[in-house]
């Protein structure tokens, strides 16, 4: 039925006139009536427009989210039909459950084109109504649909690949992911693969478990799909660049400027005492010790690509330090910006805490190592509060100016202070994102 204004009025006033225009005595009394029940019907009309409105626009926005996530979830199901058309069911009803009492749905169609990689959800409400249905011949029927197309390969901003551990992905505190139009997976088949305490945030285009989730209903927009399949790997098969013999050895740079040129950096590589350490272009293999920035140093480099190997390997960026780091923009390393190699038991640190790591872009790539994000001094997992407020030594922003930023690791972690923004602007960015990695899913009315 057409909810237009004009047409609703017009039928409207037929029913009152055939209801009280075959009265010819004309009496003030009747034309009073008439007036009164005009003026009522005026009334009654815009107060049910104004709920078809509210309710149109929360059905338009269940469609879009079902339309969403189901279009993400996409390649992870090579497009079946059944599968998918579950995925955008539950994600419809959750959606409106969340709303708000709208009432139940009359109609749900899903179409999933996977050679076109789009699926199409139509969802359709019996209008809720308090004066007019007493003069309408039909109950009023509203109906939505939108479109998502998967535009490139999947997107994924999240991917924790331990199969069996317990918070394999886990948001830890006060802390908070953001990854609009992206995936957040997690492997794990525990019952608690997926965790997020009571204040902290996850936002997601889709978020799955291939086990089960912990957390309160807040902590998580959308709701989480659990049982998923397990996310391959889709960087099983990168293997890391030879940089050749080492350049330097156990190499600190204490205070000043320095520039690196790419190669093999034995040991520990620290920066510190405000030092400005630049890279030039190129890839960095950092073997045997940590890559540490500390005591208010920078980092700083356009179209690298750096690399973790040995069993002492890795990265930790203080809470005081900017970090400033793009992937090369093509070679065999396109797009991939930390990258550690495989170790068995991995226990190596690999710690982002800085308060300025906003520029990111670029995949970070641990496939058997943990990566924590947050501030957190004594290193013990736990931020130390004052007096039940976030110190400055906990908060951790990571990759607000980046065009897009994906962690693939066997498990994510973020602590209180934790602020992490997963873009995923391929369109923007001349740093492509690796094949499974970069993709968009967009709404198409």
């Amino acid at each position: 039925m057409d909810l237009s204004c004009n047409n609703l009025m017009r039928i409207l006033l037929k029913s009152l006139l055939d209801k009280y225009v075959t009265d010819v005595r004309g009496s003030v009394a009747v034309i009073f009536s008439f007036a009164a029940v005009a003026l009522f019907g005026v009334l009654g009309l815009t107060v049910d427009y104004a709920l078809w409105t509210g309710q149109r626009a929360k059905l338009q926005s269940a469609a879009d989210a079902a339309a969403l996530a189901s279009a993400t979830e996409g390649p992870i199901h090579s497009w079946n039909s059944e599968k998918l058309t579950a995925i955008a069911t539950e994600f419809a009803k959750n959606n409106l459950a969340t709303a708000g009492k709208s009432g139940p749905i009359s109609r749900l169609e899903v179409t999933v084109a996977g050679n076109a990689k789009s699926v199409t959800v139509r969802l359709q409400q019996t209008g809720q109504s308090y004066f007019t249905q007493a003069f309408l011949s039909k109950k009023t029927q509203i109906e939505v649909s939108a479109r998502a197309t998967l535009h490139g390969e999947a997107s994924i901003c999240v991917l924790a690949l331990d199969p069996a551990v317990s918070r394999a992905l886990s948001l830890d505190g006060v802390s908070a992911i953001q990854g609009d139009n992206c995936a957040v997976l997690s492997n794990s088949n525990s019952s608690s693969g997926l965790s997020a305490d009571l204040a902290a945030r996850l936002k997601s285009g889709m978020t799955c478990t291939s086990g089960g989730y912990r957390g309160l209903p807040v902590a998580f927009n959308p709701t989480p799909l659990a049982d998923c399949p397990v996310t391959p790997d889709p960087l099983m098969q990168r293997a890391m660049m030879d940089t050749g013999v080492c350049l330097k050895t156990d190499f600190v740079i204490d205070g000043g400027y320095q520039r690196l040129i790419p190669g093999t950096y034995c040991g520990t590589t620290r920066a510190i005492n405000g030092a400005s350490l630049q890279l030039s272009s190129g890839i960095y293999t950092f073997t045997d010790g940590h890559l540490e920035i500390a005591a208010g140093a920078e980092l700083v480099g356009n179209n690298v690509s750096l690399q973790f190997k040995g069993p002492n390997a890795g990265f930790k960026f203080d809470q005081d330090t900017k970090i400033s780091l793009t992937a090369p923009s093509d070679g065999a390393s396109a797009g991939i910006l930390l990258h550690a190699d495989k170790q068995p038991s991995d226990s190596r640190p690999f710690h982002i805490m800085s308060a300025d790591a906003e520029l990111l872009i670029g995949v970070i790539y641990l496939p058997t190592g943990q990566i924590v994000i947050g501030g957190d001094i004594n290193l013990d997992g736990v931020c130390d509060l004052l007096n039940g407020i976030i110190p400055s030594s906990c908060k951790t922003n990571v990759g607000q100016k980046s065009h897009w930023t994906a962690i693939i690791a066997n498990i994510v972690t973020t602590t209180t202070g934790a602020n992490v923004i997963l873009n995923t602007d391929f369109a923007t960015s001349d740093i492509p994102a690796p094949e499974g990695i970069g993709g968009k899913v967009v709404l198409e009315y």
